[in-house]
């Protein structure tokens, strides 16, 4: 199985598309996939801990969208990834919807400027 992914030749080159390949012949899913596709809802083995690290991140500027990739906060618009996606979120002013308003509002705080909870 991984053999057959990998090929025979034992100075191949072991690329991130090889690293994906092999993970999906062996059936193991990756823990940072997981979180890039369901962001902190993936994060059920220990919430705490991992609402920890995200309060650190932010005392520090880092601001890590909670849904997990950015296109993850909009999923009603169309265009699912690219260059498109932005123009595309940008028409349908998914910017007023609750996880992105939630976002920004995370981003503003960890930079020090005060933040209401009305859209």
């Amino acid at each position: 199985m991984v053999t057959g992914v990998l090929g025979t030749e034992a100075d191949a080159t072991y690329t991130n598309q090889s690293k994906e390949d092999v993970a999906v012949a062996m059936g193991v899913e990756s823990e940072w996939r997981r979180l890039e596709e369901y962001g902190t809802i993936s994060m059920k083995t220990h919430p705490v801990k991992a609402q920890e690290l995200l309060d650190d991140l932010a005392a520090h500027g880092i601001v890590p969208a909670h849904v997990g990739e950015l296109e993850g906060s909009a999923r009603s618009v169309e265009v699912r990834k690219g260059g498109g996606w932005l123009e595309a979120a940008i028409a349908s002013e998914a910017r007023r919807g609750a996880d992105i308003q939630e976002h920004l509002r995370r981003i503003l705080a960890s930079g020090g400027f005060p933040t209401s909870s009305s859209n």
